[in-house]
């Protein structure tokens, strides 16, 4: 993985964690069969809120819509949400009932402590795949084998 990618991917997450608030990358990769290189991080206009019943974060219609497109007009394809909560990294129920992610064996991968964290590899981050419409929680070995982050 380019070290951009992570570096992009902190500094957004960050940046909604100063303010409190939970913030969401998309991570775009080009797939030959065999996996996937991801070149982009994708940092959609989202509405993050801090509410009585804790934080969400929201991507609307139209900000699809625009993902979608570059997705077609690049022939890249969507390998990974990833969004940080403010303590340690779960799947919320909310995370399950409102993905990005929809397609089978792409991930949602959840970063700690707003992404200040040292990310050398994924092991501190919760990271789920999808299997048969399901988010199934990826063991910390395998994700560090899966993605291979610059050290």
């Amino acid at each position: 993985m380019p070290r951009e990618v992570v570096l992009k991917t902190l500094d957004a997450l960050q940046e909604g964690g100063e303010a409190g608030l939970e913030a969401l990358v998309l991570w775009l990769a080009h797939f030959d069969g065999q996996g996937a290189e991801v070149t982009d991080v994708w940092q959609p206009k989202q509405d993050s809120t801090r509410t009585k019943d804790g934080l969400h974060l929201r991507v609307g219609g139209a900000e699809l819509a625009r993902l979608n497109e570059d997705l077609y007009r690049t022939g890249r394809g969507l390998l990974a949400q990833v969004h940080s909560h403010p303590g340690l990294a779960y799947h919320s129920e909310l995370d399950d009932a409102k993905p990005i992610v929809t397609e089978q064996g792409t991930f949602s991968i959840v970063v700690p402590f707003f992404g200040f964290i040292s990310l050398h590899d994924l092991t501190a981050c919760a990271v789920f795949r999808i299997e048969d419409g399901l988010f199934v929680p990826v063991p910390p070995s395998e994700s560090a084998r899966l993605f291979v982050l610059p050290g």
